[in-house]
């Protein structure tokens, strides 16, 4: 039974890992800081609760941001999620509208021994995600030919984890997920020069990244009579230095009849070595939950003025984070035939943060309401769950650009508790 399941789940994972790499439409001038515009690592049941997920754990959910809460899942469970977003940016002088869409993530928990709340679970998510373009016009006086100069990037950086927790005593439980980075970034400079036969200077530069990063994470959880229960939980992403290597070309091109012809090579170092290094990550959360709601709430702080790329820092800052959000099932303990309606979870949740970006010596802020539904699926213990996200990244009056989204992910999460439970009839 669980090799036939494990086939009908191959062809879905090579579709989803298609997807990932071709929708990248992705356009944002913040994504030039850092290893770009970071993603949540929360998935989507808690993006619902503004990111809340530190003290969060559930027998039905994975959730990766704190490994020890594997230790409650009691079987099989799969999850991933598509991702659609919104954009609206603007300045003082500019405004445009850009979409892009994704896979953000999926991944697999299930009990290796119960008794003693051990289990393991693996995945990918996406990490960050890099694509902007800017562009300068230059007319120097006295010169009748002017020149545009254009910055263009893309790419993105994703993580690989295996993750594994267990209880160390009664209502107490640690992980570790250890987890590969890896990813890459093109660069595009290029100085266009006015002529009669269109002559430019390009300064292509290909980043490569790849290493290992670990988590690590705690929960505690304090029982208040038969019904109430209040979680606590810390996190610590621990910083990495991950040898990466860049190719780099400086090229004169001469355009004929549309087509760019290399003039001249100036230069050109293929593999040259370098080191990345990425920040820590610290955070502790606090959830309350009875059977009907559940109230949690995170705080993050990520050391981002230790990062570096190669030889860049960016002067980035160090971002802080809070997330809060509430959960309510109205029909209390999820149980198997209750009535559709009983069974949806409601969710909202607010994040706010101090973001790490420096933007004319400025640290914008970003603000995110959320809120969205489990949906259960009929007769089983698996559900559609559903976030929407409408945020703001700076403002133009503080002399930042102003980023506004709007984000749909719809999530599926497939759990199924006869995958480990020996069968007589199969």
């Amino acid at each position: 039974m669980l090799k036939r399941k494990i086939k009908y789940l191959l062809p879905l994972l090579f579709l989803m890992l298609n997807f990932h790499a071709e929708a990248q439409n992705y356009l944002s001038p913040y994504s030039k800081f850092g290893v770009g515009e970071v993603m949540p690592s929360s998935f989507v049941a808690q993006r619902a609760l503004g990111d809340a997920s530190i003290a969060f754990s559930d027998e039905n959910l994975i959730s990766a941001t704190n490994p020890a809460s594997y230790s409650l899942i009691n079987s099989f469970i799969f999850e991933t999620a598509v991702n659609f977003n919104f954009y609206q940016i603007s300045s003082s002088t500019d405004k445009f509208t850009n979409k892009d869409y994704r896979l953000p993530y999926f991944a697999f928990a299930f009990p290796l021994a119960q008794k003693i709340g051990w289990a393991f679970s693996f995945g990918l998510r996406q990490e960050s995600k890099v694509g902007y373009l800017f562009q300068q016009r230059y007319d120097p006086p006295g010169s009748p030919l002017g020149y545009n100069e254009i910055y263009e990037a893309t790419g993105g950086y994703s993580k690989f984890y295996m993750g594994s927790s267990i209880r160390v005593f009664k209502n107490f439980y640690v992980g570790a997920n250890v987890g590969y980075f890896f990813g890459k970034q093109t660069v595009n400079q290029r100085i266009d020069y006015d002529s009669l036969t269109p002559v430019s200077n390009h300064r292509d530069v290909y980043s490569n990244v790849g290493g290992f990063q670990f988590d690590l994470g705690f929960q505690y959880k304090i029982k208040l009579g038969a019904k109430n229960e209040i979680s606590i939980g810390g996190t610590a992403t621990l910083p990495a230095v991950i040898n990466s290597y860049q190719d780099v070309y400086y090229n004169t091109f001469t355009t004929i009849d549309g087509t760019n012809y290399i003039s001249d090579s100036i230069y050109k170092t293929i593999h040259s070595p370098g080191k990345v290094t990425l920040p820590a990550d610290y955070g502790i959360g606090i959830q309350w939950k009875n059977e009907k709601w559940l109230v949690a709430a995170d705080f993050h702080r990520q050391t981002w003025s230790d990062f570096r790329f190669f030889d860049r820092n960016d002067s980035l800052h160090d971002l802080t984070s809070i997330g809060i959000g509430i959960q309510y099932s109205p029909g209390g303990k999820d149980l198997l035939y209750a009535g559709f309606f009983q069974r949806i979870k409601y969710r909202i949740g607010f994040r706010y943060a101090n973001t790490y970006y420096n933007l004319n010596n400025n640290q914008p802020s970003d603000m995110r309401l959320t809120f969205g539904f489990g949906l259960p699926i009929i007769k089983t213990s698996s559900a559609v769950d559903v976030a929407f996200e409408l945020g703001q990244i700076g403002t133009i009056s503080s002399n930042t650009i102003q980023q506004r989204y709007y984000g749909i992910t719809v999530g599926f999460h497939l759990f199924d508790p006869g995958w480990f439970k020996r069968r007589k009839i199969d």
